[in-house]
Parts: structure tokens; sequence; C-alpha cells
């Protein structure tokens, strides 16, 4: 039911919120739900997707990270 920019959705759930009407949502479930389970598989394509390397602290300097030197 419809309150003036508000609409009263049910959810699986049971509850009942009330969602602006100007919002979107999809009705569902996801297609490719194995996608997060990817291996991407060496650094270099890690690089592509603008992931920079990471670095333990154990090797850093000591002025860089509380764990490095010695």
């Amino acid at each position: 039911a419809k309150e003036g920019a508000y609409a009263h959705v049910r959810l699986p759930s049971g509850e009942v919120r009330l969602i602006h009407i100007n919002c979107r949502a999809t009705i569902g479930q996801v297609g490719n739900l194995d996608y997060e389970n990817q291996n991407i598989g060496k650094a270099g394509r890690k690089r592509w997707m603008g992931i920079r390397p990471t670095v333990r602290g154990s090797v850093m300097n000591p002025n860089d990270h509380p764990h490095g030197g010695g």
C-alpha cells in the first residue's frame, strides 16, 4: 500500500518497511553467485584490477611500521 511518497514493503522475514517510491530494487537472486570465489591467479591480474601489492609489516623498515626491522 502507498502512503504519500512511501510504500509498504513486506520482506521475506515478515517485516514490513516503509520505502520511498523512487527507490528501485531487484527481485530474485543474483545470476553468478560464484563470482566472488574466482581465483585471480597471478599478481599481474590483480594489478590490472587496480589493486596495489600487499607488503607485510615485518619486511618494512622500522620507520615505516611498528613491526619493521630486526
